[in-house]
């Protein structure tokens, strides 16, 4: 599973911006970042468009990632909640 969170700190190393740059340029805060790259958070399509842009990615494959991450955490929790049993 590729984890949005971790796509995010990726490319913010790859353009040496602290989480408060990025922070700055997407109209949100440090901890909002940093909660994102922790893997609390999977940011909102308006944040995706915003993060894709300021990083050059492909929106549609940042959004289908991000869509991905929202249903692996509902599925997990979800198996958590039900214990539905896995062969």
């Amino acid at each position: 599973m590729t984890n949005i969170g971790n796509i995010i700190k990726e490319q913010r190393k790859l353009y040496s911006l602290t989480m408060e740059e990025l922070g700055d340029k997407i109209n949100t805060t440090k901890g909002y970042i940093f909660r994102v790259e922790k893997g609390e958070l999977i940011p909102g399509r308006e944040k995706l468009m915003g993060l894709a842009d300021e990083f050059k990615l492909d929106r549609n494959k940042i959004l289908k990632i991000a869509i991905e991450d929202a249903m692996d955490r509902a599925i997990k929790r979800i198996e958590d909640k039900y214990y539905v049993y896995k062969e």
